[in-house]
């Protein structure tokens, strides 16, 4: 039951930061809104759900959640699972389609280095700064038809 709890945070998780990105479109964002809603019809007003969807690599509040999830049946809903696997779907096609790649700022202290970075979508850099040393971006190529997997 654990496990299955955790792939259902987990799936949820990556599905909250994906939607707040931005990245994998609709049928994503989709996937992840319904999970969400059976999620919070399951939970009712509890704020666990809440939490981890306004800061899902927090540590705690997954714990939270967890804690609320065990408290119900959801590792046996057929229809949760069904969601689960729906958005871990949609994140997997996500990546392989090669969704935007997004680097917010960075500021560092001595030196700043973005090497080798390619995308098969669209690649963005936000404001790059280094306070002493240098800025080396190089490399960087967004649009790139990525080998498929036999």
């Amino acid at each position: 039951m654990i496990e299955i709890i955790s792939e259902i945070i987990g799936s949820f998780s990556a599905g909250a930061i994906a939607a707040a990105g931005g990245v994998g479109g609709k049928v994503l964002n989709d996937a992840y809104n319904a999970l969400r809603e059976i999620l919070a019809q399951k939970l009712g007003k509890s704020g666990a759900l809440q939490s981890v969807a306004d800061d899902p690599e927090s540590e705690l509040a997954q714990a939270v959640l967890a804690s609320a999830l065990a408290r119900t049946d959801a590792a046996q809903d057929a229809v949760i699972l069904t969601h689960v696997e729906t958005l871990r779907a949609a994140i997997e096609r996500s990546v392989l389609e090669g969704s935007a790649v997004s680097i917010g700022n960075i500021t560092a202290r001595v030196n700043v280095t973005v090497r080798e970075l390619i995308s098969a979508g669209t690649v963005s850099i936000g404001d790059v700064r280094a306070e002493t040393g240098s800025v080396e971006i190089s490399r960087v190529s967004g649009g790139v038809s990525l080998p498929k997997n036999p």
